[in-house]
Formats: C-alpha cells, sequence, structure tokens
C-alpha cells in the first residue's frame, strides 16, 4: 500500500457549516483545521462526491490535509466544500 498526502486552503467570509463532498481510488481519511472529518477505508475505484460529511468552517482559511490510500492500479481524489443543504 502507497499513501498520498496533500495540503490545501479554503477561505471562509465567515463561521458556517458546510458540506464537504469527496471521492478517492482507494481509502481516504481528510482532517479539516488539525481535525480528522472523514475516514473510509475502502478499495474503490474514483467516483466524485462519493461521500460526504457536514463540517464546520471558521472565518479566514481552513486547511484542508487529505490521504489516499492505494492498494493497487492508480489512485486519485477530488474534495469540494460547498453550502449545507446545498444540492
Amino acid at each position: 500500500m502507497v499513501g498520498r498526502v496533500r495540503l490545501r486552503g479554503t477561505r471562509s467570509p465567515d463561521d458556517r457549516q458546510a458540506l464537504l463532498r469527496c471521492g478517492s481510488d482507494d481509502g481516504i481519511k481528510v482532517w479539516l483545521n488539525g481535525r480528522l472529518v472523514h475516514h473510509f477505508e475502502i478499495g474503490r475505484g474514483y467516483v466524485a462526491g462519493s461521500d460526504e460529511v457536514v463540517v464546520r468552517l471558521r472565518q479566514g482559511t481552513n486547511r484542508v490535509l487529505v490521504k489516499v490510500d492505494n492498494y493497487t492500479g492508480g489512485w486519485g481524489f477530488g474534495v469540494a466544500i460547498g453550502s449545507a443543504g446545498e444540492d
């Protein structure tokens, strides 16, 4: 198994609840501002937005750290943060 890690920042104009959507090939862990907010250990192909979790953003920059496990073949992931309740 090989792991890949990426760190990004996202800005929020205020403290608010948000919906984090992510997909991965294979397992995934997501931290927001140092707190583990999502963990799904699975062997699968990438499908955008296949996992969803409600998170709390703080005003200003929020750090998003993603770790993806790769069991076989290629790897990939995607993360999007939108308004909670957004379709």
